[in-house]
């Protein structure tokens, strides 16, 4: 399987498996981030938790401490 780069808000790095959920890199940097999680930005894009990483790309996951977290509320209700 084919790896992929991210790189991460602090400007760290990690590789993971081409395809692995945003879920799971969310659990690879801190369970508890994983559960605060709400949605990410993959190369600015908003996509949800279940989304797979194809290709290097930029990672930010958004969580309810975020400033888009009351949008991703309104949006998700």
């Amino acid at each position: 399987m084919n790896q992929v780069t991210l790189t991460l808000p602090d400007g760290s790095s990690r590789t993971v498996p081409a395809g692995t959920p945003v879920r799971a890199v969310a659990d690879g940097i801190s369970p508890r981030l994983a559960k605060a999680a709400l949605a990410a930005l993959v190369d600015g894009a908003p996509v949800d938790l279940s989304f797979p990483i194809e290709a290097d790309a930029s990672v930010r996951i958004m969580t309810t401490e975020g400033p888009e977290a009351l949008r991703l509320y309104r949006h998700s209700t």
